[in-house]
């Protein structure tokens, strides 16, 4: 594993906010600016990263003068990282990203 974004992580999580890897606020200030598709998934059971967590950034990324598009999947039954490596999340979580990927070319 890249080392690395466990450093970013930890500076993130000791700001409170997402901050870029050399602890910058690079990214919150322009949030009215963010235009991109953004489709959000969180695993149900997810005790790492709450559900409530991508509810309060869906809300936040909406509250811009031009909300972007987008779509939040809350996946019954998986927790953390099991919505990408889970047994069966090539049918329950994989078509949610391919429909992302299609929707925005």
């Amino acid at each position: 594993a890249n080392l690395s974004v466990f450093a970013h992580l930890a500076r993130t999580a000791r700001r409170g906010k997402l901050v870029d890897n050399r602890g910058h606020d690079a990214y919150l200030p322009n949030v009215d600016r963010w235009s991109m598709p953004t489709t959000l998934l969180s695993g149900a059971e997810n005790d790492c990263f709450l559900p409530a967590s991508t509810e309060q950034t869906a809300d936040y990324l909406g509250s811009g003068a031009t909300p972007p598009p987008l779509v939040r999947h809350e996946v019954p039954d998986y927790g953390h990282i099991d919505v990408f490596l889970g047994h069966s999340a090539w049918r329950d979580v994989y078509p949610l990203v391919t429909e992302h990927l299609e929707g925005v070319g």
